[in-house]
C-alpha cells in the first residue's frame, strides 16, 4: 500500500540435515580427545563415537593424517608425552602416570610397542599391561609361565614386540625370555584368546643365525611385522656382522631379514645401532650415519641421509647414549643424548636444547596415535592398517 515503509525481505533459514553416516564421516575427522569430551554431551553422541565401526573409521582417518606422539619414559612412575609440529617445533606437552604401580619404586617400566594407538608395557616379573594413553583404559595381561613355572627374578625378557595380526584381526604380544642356561622361550598372547603360546621351532632358526639382539628390547612395527638390530656370528657371517632379524606377525617366524649396510661396528665403537622408519621405509642409525632402505628387504637399497656431528652435542662422553627419536618435516632430527632433549640441524650442524625433566639415563621411548582404540577388547584393527604411526616421519628403536 502506498505510503507503508516497505517491508524488510524475509528469508527462511533451514538447518541443513545430515545422515548419520554423513555425520559419522564428519565427526571421525575430530581428534580423539576431543570426541572423548563429546561423550558427555547427549548419549547419542556417546553411542556414536562407542561403536565400534566408528572407533575403525577414526583410526583409519588417524594413521593418515601425519600426527604422532612420543612417550618417554623419564621417571619410574610416569612418562612425559611429546609433540613435534609441522614447522619442527618440538615441546613436552603432558606428564602421564602410569595406570599400574610397581612394587619397586626405583624400578622402569619396559616399552614393548604400540600399534593403533595402544601401548604394551611390562613393569615387572611378567606384570604387562596394554594401555591407551589418550582414553586411559588399560588391560592387564595374565602372566606368562615358563616350563611350568610363573616368571620371577631367575628369568628375564631377552626381546619383545607388540602389533596387530590383520590376517585374524587380532592383537599380538610377543616375548622371548630365558631362565639360567636353558634355551631361549619364544611366546605369544592373543587379546582375543587371552591366552599365551609357545612357537616350538624358534631356537632351531635362531641358533642357526647365532644372533643376539642388541640392547633395547622393544621391537620395531612396520607392515605387521617386527624388527630388531643382532649381531650375526653364524657360519655364513663373518664375526660381528650386524643385520635386522624379524618375525612376521602372521606367520611367526624369526628370520634374519637384511645385513645392515655399515658392516661390522668398529672394535669398542663407542656408539650405538638403531632401526628406525619414516614412512613405509625402514632406517638405521650407526656411527652417527642414517641409512634407509630404499626398498624393503634389499640389502642393495640401503642409502645414507643423513650424518650427525658430535661435536655440537652437549657432552660428548656420552654419545653411546645418543638416540634419534624422530625426523621432522623440515630435515631436522629430535635426539635423546643421555638426559638432554634437543632438536639437531643437518644443514646448519647445530643442537639446540628443549626444556624437560628426566630421571633416566637412556630412557625408552615409543611413538603413538591418539586414538579411541579400546584395549579391552579386539576392536580397532583393519586389513589396511598395517603401519602404526603411518605419518611418522620416523620412528626410533634403540637397539
Amino acid at each position: 500500500m502506498a505510503g507503508e515503509p516497505d517491508s524488510a525481505p524475509q528469508t527462511n533459514t533451514v538447518s541443513p540435515e545430515f545422515d548419520d553416516d554423513s555425520i559419522a564421516e564428519i565427526v571421525s575427522r575430530l581428534p580423539a580427545k576431543s570426541l572423548l569430551r563429546f561423550r558427555c554431551v547427549r548419549k547419542s553422541w556417546r553411542a556414536l563415537i562407542s561403536n565400534p565401526s566408528f572407533v575403525k573409521q577414526h583410526l583409519s582417518k588417524v594413521n593418515t593424517n601425519h600426527r604422532f606422539n612420543l612417550l618417554v619414559g623419564t621417571r619410574p612412575s610416569q612418562a612425559s608425552v611429546v609433540k613435534v609440529d609441522d614447522d619442527g617445533d618440538v615441546a613436552v606437552t603432558q606428564e602421564l602416570k602410569y595406570p599400574v604401580t610397581s612394587d619397586f619404586p626405583d624400578f622402569f617400566p619396559v616399552i614393548y610397542g604400540s600399534c593403533n594407538g595402544l601401548i604394551c608395557m611390562e613393569f615387572e616379573m611378567g606384570n604387562i599391561i596394554l594401555w591407551n594413553p589418550c582414553t586411559r583404559e588399560f588391560k592387564q595381561l595374565p602372566q606368562p609361565e615358563l616350563d611350568g613355572r610363573e616368571y620371577d627374578f631367575v628369568s628375564f625378557v631377552c626381546f619383545a614386540g607388540f602389533g596387530y595380526d590383520s590376517t585374524i584381526a587380532d592383537f599380538k604380544v610377543i616375548r622371548a625370555t630365558k631362565i639360567y642356561e636353558k634355551p631361549t622361550t619364544l611366546q605369544v598372547f592373543t587379546l582375543k584368546t587371552g591366552s599365551w603360546r609357545t612357537i616350538t621351532d624358534f631356537n632351531r632358526i635362531r641358533e642357526e643365525s647365532e644372533c643376539i639382539i642388541l640392547r633395547e628390547k622393544q621391537g620395531f612395527l612396520l607392515n605387521e611385522t617386527l624388527h630388531w638390530v643382532a649381531l650375526l656370528s653364524g657360519a655364513e657371517y663373518e664375526e660381528g656382522t650386524l643385520g635386522i632379524v624379524s618375525i612376521g606377525l602372521a606367520e611367526e617366524k624369526f628370520q634374519v631379514m637384511a645385513l645392515l649396510p655399515c658392516g661390522r661396528p668398529a672394535p669398542n665403537s663407542p656408539v650405538s645401532t638403531s632401526v628406525v622408519m619414516v614412512g613405509n621405509s625402514l632406517f638405521v642409525y650407526h656411527e652417527f650415519g642414517i641409512w634407509l632402505m630404499k626398498e624393503y628387504g634389499v640389502e642393495e637399497s640401503w642409502t645414507e641421509v643423513a650424518c650427525i656431528s658430535p661435536v655440537v652435542l652437549p657432552d660428548q662422553h656420552f654419545n653411546s647414549m645418543l638416540t634419534p627419536l624422530c625426523i621432522c618435516d623440515n630435515g631436522e632430527v629430535l635426539l635423546n643424548h643421555r638426559q638432554a632433549l634437543g632438536v639437531y640441524n643437518p644443514e646448519g650442524k647445530t643442537f639446540r636444547s628443549v626444556t624437560w625433566n628426566c630421571e633416566e639415563y637412556s630412557p625408552q621411548c615409543v611413538a603413538y596415535v591418539e586414538t579411541l582404540v579400546s584395549p579391552l577388547n579386539c576392536i580397532g584393527g583393519t586389513a589396511q592398517v598395517k603401519v602404526e604411526n603411518k605419518g611418522a616421519k620416523m620412528e626410533l628403536l634403540s637397539l
